[in-house]
């Protein structure tokens, strides 16, 4: 056994630099040199990280797994030079198996976890076989494709209790690049390369035969196979060598396929997933820039980035997404011989309406209103649509301008809505945004009100009772309006007092009045004055009016408005609050249960003031150092007008 080397983690942060662009996280997984060729990923259910990979300084069959921390790295076969074209899966139980190439020996090698050591078998000896390596799990049943390369054939291993081979491609010079997957039901599927043909070969098994067909007609297209299936449905992502492009053959029904990468720089190592949505996600080497690099399909259209750049990186990639969306990209550094991880969370949320709002929102018979709204998307706004009243489907709307053009992941838009052609009323306006994506968001909402030919605004006739009112009294209030107001119309009223403090509550309609209760409690004595408003059915929006004065309350310190806050106390100060009908000096002292005095507090009550109004009736105890227990707070106020003395006494408790 050979010694391993100690984890190098480097974390790098690759910002989106364009709309669209993913953030992500590259981190350095083994930094040993020479070690990351043939990367294999796999998570498990857990959201853990499986990879197997080869060390060509040692010639090593190496694992590297990361569990919410940091990787460990251990070796899973180093007899002899073992590892090339190695592929990994993880079963129900969470253990990975490896299917690789044993170079020494020429044969297929296989190695499986049993929960506390790697144990190695050889499914085909050979001789000459065992390239191009892929596996799955069909439950207990491990399934591996192979290359023949001695007889140039495509090979499956399979085995539930022991191993059975059978040739599935002789047709010429076949079985590179192969990848395999299963849906059940005794239904294998593999991709792979025909030299012969020079074409991409899909096998599907049918029972105990096997029915070949060629999803892409092209020539030098299908060498970088990466197979997966959605239930029955195979997708395929693979190198068209000839231009330099990576593509993708889906077969929903026949096969259909699209390029997902058309700049012409691929270089194979390509490796496929499904995104939790069904979307497909390609890794890939560009063998131009000697760059990572990855396509996403999202709302019909590939996007592509750059994910490393530093140095030639890329090659042997192996991409998976969890079940949580995250993008995961083993590979290798070439520069530096290091085995690398990419990953970036994506997020497939269509855009959104952050706000919206309709300026003014009471229109007159040939005025207008001004719509404006902001639409949020983190692959960026490429477009937004309204509608008047009634929505209709995507793209059959009105496009409002945008401020400052579309693009980034935020963009303010804006239109004005001429009311002339509408009926006098409520209307509504919906609004909703376009990705680069191609992605439609849901629809927001704003109204407006037109108003009518009558542009007269009601008034309303108010009557109070009591109607000498005292501060703390409560008051009964009815409205009726001078005419019919809108069904929607929302009837409030407003008492404000002098000093600016006010009460605001609805109206609810009974029959041809409106009424509310309203409490004075907290208000001011003296002057106030009372608002009703409301609109009617043409939008006109009305207020009248009724002056009052309100007397100071009677009690001059009432027993109920005086409390201490927060009760029990857990930090580091109590208030005591307290109201008082007139100005007057106020005295708080604190006692214990046996009767010793804590503190003595003084402050001032100013008439009217309510004891939540910044603070401007309490007192306030540092009560840092002060044991936790029960306390009796004793409250002494003296008028300044007429010497009026009257205490109030409250328990209340501090807890540490």
């Amino acid at each position: 056994m050979k010694a391993l080397p100690t984890l190098s983690l480097i974390a790098l942060l690759l910002a989106a630099g364009s709309a669209g662009a993913l953030t992500w996280t590259v981190e350095t997984v083994d930094s040993s040199g020479r070690a990351g060729q043939y990367a294999s990923l796999a998570v498990d259910g857990a959201g853990n990280l499986h990879l197997c990979y080869y060390d060509s300084l040692e010639g090593d069959l190496r694992y590297a797994r990361k569990s919410g921390g940091g990787w460990s790295l251990s070796a899973i076969d180093t007899s002899g030079d073992v590892g090339r074209f190695c592929a990994i899966a993880v079963g129900a139980d969470n253990n990975p198996r490896v299917g690789y190439f044993d170079s020494t020996n020429r044969a297929l090698k296989y190695a499986a976890f049993s929960g506390s050591a790697w144990v190695t078998e050889t499914p085909d000896p050979g001789p000459g076989v065992g390239q191009y390596t892929s596996l799955c799990l069909l439950g207990t049943t491990d399934i591996i494709s192979y290359h023949d390369q001695e007889r140039r054939n495509l090979k499956l291993a399979t085995k539930t209790t022991s191993w059975a081979l059978t040739q599935i491609d002789t047709a010429g010079d076949v079985g590179r690049f192969t990848s395999v997957a299963n849906s059940g039901n005794n239904q294998t599927r593999i991709s792979y390369y025909s030299d012969t043909q020079r074409q991409l070969v899909f096998a599907r098994q049918q029972g105990i035969n096997w029915v070949r067909e060629n999803p892409d007609p092209a020539i030098d297209a299908g060498i970088h196979t990466s197979l997966v299936l959605s239930g029955d449905v195979p997708t395929i992502a693979y190198l068209d060598s000839a231009g330099g492009r990576v593509k993708r053959a889906v077969k929903p029904a026949g096969w259909v396929l699209d390029t997902a990468d058309n700049s012409g720089t691929g270089g194979g190592y390509v490796s496929l997933a499904l995104d939790p949505t069904g979307q497909p996600v390609v890794s890939f080497f560009d063998r131009v820039n000697g760059d990572l690099r990855v396509s996403r399909r999202v709302g019909g259209t590939w996007i592509t980035e750059a994910v490393d750049t530093a140095g030639t990186v890329g090659m042997y990639t192996s991409c998976r997404v969890s079940a949580d969306s995250i993008i995961y990209v083993a590979y290798y550094d070439q520069t530096r011989g290091w085995l690398k991880l990419a990953s970036s969370f994506l997020d497939n949320s269509p855009p959104a309406v952050a706000s919206m709002a309709l300026s003014p929102d009471t229109v007159r018979q040939e005025g207008f209103t001004v719509l404006t709204g902001r639409i949020t998307d983190n692959r960026g706004v490429a477009g937004a649509e309204y509608f008047l009243d009634s929505a209709g489907a995507p793209g059959s709307g009105i496009s409002p301008s945008p401020v400052a053009g579309f693009g980034p992941a935020s963009v303010d838009v804006f239109d004005t809505i001429f009311t002339a052609p509408l009926s006098p009323g409520l209307h509504v306006v919906y609004l909703r945004g376009l990705d680069s994506a191609g992605l439609w968001g849901a629809l927001d909402s704003a109204w407006f009100y037109k108003a009518g030919p009558d542009t007269s605004p009601p008034s309303f006739s108010i009557q109070v009772s009591p109607s000498s009112p005292a501060v703390g009294s409560l008051l009964s209030i009815s409205a009726v309006p001078s005419e019919a107001l809108h069904p929607d119309s929302a009837v409030s009223c407003t008492l404000r007092s002098g000093d600016g403090s006010f009460r605001t509550a609805p109206l609810l309609r009974d029959s041809a009045v409106y009424t509310a209760e309203l409490s004075t409690a907290g208000l001011a004595s003296g002057p106030c004055r009372l608002t009703v408003s409301g609109y009617d059915r043409w939008a006109n929006r009305g207020w009248s009016f009724l002056d009052l004065s309100l007397a100071a309350g009677g009690e001059f310190l009432p027993d109920g408005m005086v409390y201490a806050w927060p009760n029990p106390a857990r930090g580091d100060r109590v208030h005591f609050h307290y109201y008082v009908n007139s100005n007057a000096m106020v005295t708080a002292e604190v006692f214990a249960l046996d009767g010793r005095r804590v503190t003595r507090l003084t402050g001032r009550g100013y008439g009217g003031r309510p004891p939540h109004q910044a603070s401007s009736n309490a007192v306030v105890w540092d009560i840092r150092g002060v044991a936790s227990d029960v306390y009796i707070l004793r409250l002494t106020a003296v008028s300044d007008a007429d010497g009026e003395n009257r205490t109030v006494v409250k328990k209340f408790a501090i807890v540490k």
